[in-house]
């Protein structure tokens, strides 16, 4: 019979061990374990700790058990049969609205990756890969996003389950986005649509808007347009999410940069009511900035400044900040003539280790503008070509520029 487990919370252990400068090696003798295995417990490795070992760690730590352990609320053992309860019960909730408004997709992976079991049907495996990729998005760890997707897509295809397949795709192509691999990103998207008896309401919505943001990074104005008015005409049939209040923002961006001032006014008033609703703190911080480019934009530059300083605020203490809404930051304090503080915002989203292609290339874009601002038409026009180089490469020609950048700004059908 196996021995009943339950779930560690690795970054609490670990926390502990830190702070009380517990050795490990002397923490497995007193245990009567392997020092890996302590390790793996530390590092997360290791999922799951036996009842016996949690007891006796406890005791050693003087501590109660709740300390370290995970109280989940699907209640997961570690016998097979559980797992796998636990894991149908995870595919049937849904995971991604319950975490979101707290953003610990930290205890999002461990719930999904402590469920995993390699014997379980290949059905199965799928609906959680697809989870845990879901859970990667999020996290912004695009490497992982993929690998998650094509495992999931390798599951739905030995039994023969389109749809599965389907939403795995779908993901494959979110990670392909996300790194800026458009013109891959949109052919898995609209081969997907070809299909759409396959879809449930939500991925129809989630799709539109997707390519929508393919096209709106590839400088494709005018049908990024046009999908994120369908996406939001589908989102607006289902109950408010966190996928519609980032449709929303999408919206508020595209209108912005095609200078609809009206449309993206409501865009972001609409985001930010329904992020409100559903306790969705991060979005709703980040539209800060996009209100802050949107009053730039209508050159009420003294508020512009003004709510740049507020967003600063709200998003030191947001999880996973894009590195675009720092750019709206940036841009909106250029345009106000406040050149240095600009330029500081640019200098530290140059030491942020997740900024993906399409953020590179914007940004540098931005620096290029800020160049050409201080009157520097030497480093505007190399930056500017270093820019453009990058969407060619990501296929995005209509974002290219020769010679000195222009600004972000323009309008519906200019080339």
């Amino acid at each position: 019979m196996s021995r009943q487990t339950v779930l560690l919370n690795n970054e609490a252990l670990a926390r502990l061990i830190t702070e009380r400068e517990v050795k490990q090696w002397l923490l497995a003798r007193r245990l009567g374990i392997d020092r890996k295995t302590v390790s793996r417990w530390i590092s997360g490795r290791t999922q799951r700790i036996s009842k016996d070992n949690l007891t006796r760690l406890c005791d050693i730590l003087e501590i109660g058990e709740s300390t370290i352990v995970v109280g989940d609320r699907l209640e997961a053992l570690g016998t097979r049969e559980d797992r796998w309860e636990a894991a149908r019960k995870l595919h049937e909730q849904d995971l991604i609205e319950i975490v979101g408004p707290s953003g610990n997709w930290e205890l999002a992976e461990s719930l999904v990756k402590s469920t995993i079991d390699p014997d379980m049907p290949a059905g199965l495996l799928s609906k959680l890969y697809l989870l845990l990729a879901r859970v990667y998005h999020y996290m912004r760890s695009a490497e992982d996003f993929r690998r998650c997707a094509e495992i999931s897509m390798r599951y739905a295809e030995q039994v023969s389950d389109e749809y599965m397949y389907m939403q795995a795709r779908l993901c494959l192509a979110t990670s392909l986005l996300m790194v800026a691999n458009l013109r891959e990103s949109a052919e898995h998207y609209e081969g997907c649509l070809e299909t759409p008896e396959l879809f449930t309401a939500k991925a129809l919505a989630a799709s539109l808007s997707n390519l929508s943001s393919v096209f709106h990074q590839l400088g494709e104005y005018d049908k990024a347009l046009d999908h994120c008015n369908l996406a939001l005409q589908a989102w607006s049939k289902l109950r408010p999410s966190m996928s519609h209040t980032t449709a929303l923002y999408l919206r508020a961006q595209i209108a912005i940069e095609l200078s609809m001032e009206r449309e993206a006014g409501e865009a972001i008033e609409q985001c930010m009511q329904m992020a409100q609703k559903i306790r969705y703190q991060r979005i709703a911080n980040l539209a800060v900035m996009l209100q802050a480019d949107l009053l730039s934009l209508q050159e009420n530059h003294v508020q512009a400044v003004s709510t740049v300083e507020e967003g600063l605020v709200l998003l030191a203490e947001t999880p996973r900040v894009s590195q675009i809404s720092m750019e709206f930051a940036a841009r909106a304090l250029r345009r106000a003539g406040r050149l240095e503080e600009a330029a500081r915002i640019l200098e530290n989203m140059d030491e942020n280790e997740e900024q993906f292609g399409f953020e590179v290339a914007s940004g540098n874009m931005e620096r290029a503008r800020l160049a050409l601002a201080l009157d520097d038409q030497s480093s505007a026009r190399q930056l500017a070509g270093e820019a453009s180089r990058q969407f060619a490469d990501m296929g995005a020609s209509g974002r290219c520029v020769s010679g000195l950048p222009l600004e972000h700004y323009r309008r519906l059908g200019d080339s």
